[in-house]
């Protein structure tokens, strides 16, 4: 049996673009289901954050999901868990958006906002929807019980990345699961892997952070006990570099046409080729065009700068807040765990 595994597809995400969610239905119709249906898969585990925004719903982002995603899906079997993006309340998955816009309408669309075991085959799954206040006792009782070797949810760990360079400092510590053979998760968008644990990634481009990350998604197999990742190669951000020497010519603009360009300026010297390659990108109706002067070479083999900005502002805002707050230790970690919440989420995780 072969299971489709998905998570973070975050629809309405960037203000409920058109250039996104086309850019993200793109990915489903050229990849996701042609891939399920040449490899005959029927079940799709979703873990979590199916919808982007936690307090309301765009309706034309709504009927968009609907045709587009959720109708193509009734010749499976799906299973999805709530993430942090699809609760309304945040200490409680009670009331959350899988379910009230999808929940009556679709029977083979199962949403879990409680902890729960799934077998296919003779192989046993726990999943565990997005851990907060309300339910954290229950999770951890749930996860120190089950007898799953696999365990999938949208775990925010100790230890691994928020992007690219960037661990996150708190969260649930990973030593718990450390008996599992295998633990996959949601939430963290950046494909990667240390000890048992798999955080899997978002399956397209979400940011300027994504440009070099490997996109797609994973099929498991129950029987070999492997794990396919099927890639999607479609980019929606790109970068140029240019200096004097590039063959403006040679350059094939129809691939940025709807896309987000930013062009890193190493040498300009002639004005003529570089004004050029700017109205060549219009002429193609690039989405966007950033210029930017003097920066870094930005390339596959080095890393954004923004990692490492990411990493200051967090330890800057948390020095302020104890230079301020050092006689009020209760204050002083309030406003670190807010301040914290309102960084991740301008990460869209």
């Amino acid at each position: 049996m072969k299971i489709a595994i998905l998570c973070d597809t975050h629809f309405g995400a960037r203000n409920d673009g058109q250039v996104f969610l086309d850019y993200y239905f793109k990915f489903f119709d050229d990849v996701f289901f042609p891939a399920c249906e040449e490899r005959g898969v029927k079940t799709v585990l979703h873990l979590g954050d199916l919808m982007d925004r936690r307090k309301f719903v765009n309706f034309n982002t709504l009927a968009q999901v609907r045709e587009r995603f959720m109708d193509r899906l009734q010749s499976m079997e799906v299973h999805c868990i709530v993430g942090n993006h699809d609760t309304y309340f945040k200490n409680t998955n009670e009331v959350n958006s899988p379910k009230e816009l999808f929940g009556s309408r679709y029977p083979d669309f199962h949403i879990y906002d409680t902890p729960v075991e799934l077998t296919f085959d003779n192989t046993k799954i726990a999943m565990v929807p997005w851990i907060n206040k309300g339910n954290e006792q229950e999770s951890i009782d749930f996860i120190n019980q089950t007898d799953a070797t696999i365990l999938a949810g949208h775990f925010e760990l100790e230890g691994y990345q928020v992007m690219r360079g960037v661990k996150h400092t708190d969260g649930m510590k990973p030593d718990m699961l450390q008996r599992f053979d295998k633990v996959w998760s949601g939430h963290f968008h950046q494909k990667h892997e240390e000890n048992n644990v798999c955080y899997f990634g978002t399956a397209y481009q979400m940011t300027f952070a994504d440009l070099f990350e490997k996109k797609g998604f994973h099929i498991y197999d129950t029987e070999t006990d492997e794990i396919e990742f099927v890639p999607n190669h479609d980019k929606l951000f790109h970068a140029i570099p240019y200096n004097d020497d590039i063959n403006v010519a040679m350059i094939d603009f129809r691939q940025y046409q709807g896309r987000y360009i930013k062009v890193f300026v190493h040498e300009k010297k002639d004005a003529k080729k570089f004004d050029r390659l700017i109205e060549k990108l219009y002429e193609n109706n690039a989405e966007s065009v950033t210029i930017l002067e003097n920066e870094t070479p930005t390339s596959e083999n080095v890393e954004v700068d923004k990692d490492a900005l990411a990493t200051d502002t967090m330890t800057l805002i948390s020095s302020y807040i104890d230079d301020v707050f050092s006689e009020d230790p209760e204050e002083c970690k309030r406003l670190k765990e807010a301040f914290k919440e309102l960084f991740l989420e301008s990460f869209d995780l």
